[in-house]
């Protein structure tokens, strides 16, 4: 399978959006209900790839990526996590994909990258595929006639 491009501008994806809340309620409720499963597959991807992760703070993300409910897959990573109190998540995912040279860190630099990344690689092939037929499902019922109920 050919390599995708995950990277999209803001400007495109904004028209893109614009376009998408154009569809009428059911059409939009079944792109929505595609892009969460399909943010669900994206977020349990990254959530293995904290589980696995040497870091000992990724653990305590295992279960931060989370699925967006929107009609384009969107997921949210780390939420309000917070170490120890004092420190933001940020700053410990941070460490966990990048390595830090501070004690109640002490993390190696992860050898592939980040976290992350590697699940969003890998899954967004399937996840691409999956969401633009059901786009195209949608378009398909419209130019019917049928509405956009698919």
């Amino acid at each position: 399978m050919p390599a995708v491009n995950a990277h999209v501008d803001r400007a495109s994806l904004e028209r893109v959006q614009a376009q998408l809340r154009q569809l009428d309620r059911s059409a939009s409720s079944a792109l929505r209900v595609t892009s969460t499963s399909i943010a669900g597959d994206v977020a349990d991807g990254i959530n293995r790839g904290f589980l696995m992760a040497g870091a000992p703070q990724a653990h305590r993300f295992a279960s931060s990526a989370r699925p967006k409910p929107d009609r384009i897959p969107t997921v949210r990573v780390g939420g309000r996590k917070r170490e120890g109190g004092f420190v933001n998540g940020m700053a410990v995912l941070n460490a966990v994909n990048y390595g830090s040279r501070l004690k109640r860190f002490h993390t190696a630099p992860n050898s592939s990258g980040t976290v992350v990344e590697p699940a969003v690689r890998r899954l967004t092939p399937a996840a691409f595929k999956k969401w633009s037929a059901t786009v195209d499902r949608l378009v398909h019922a419209f130019n019917r006639g049928g509405g956009t109920s698919g």
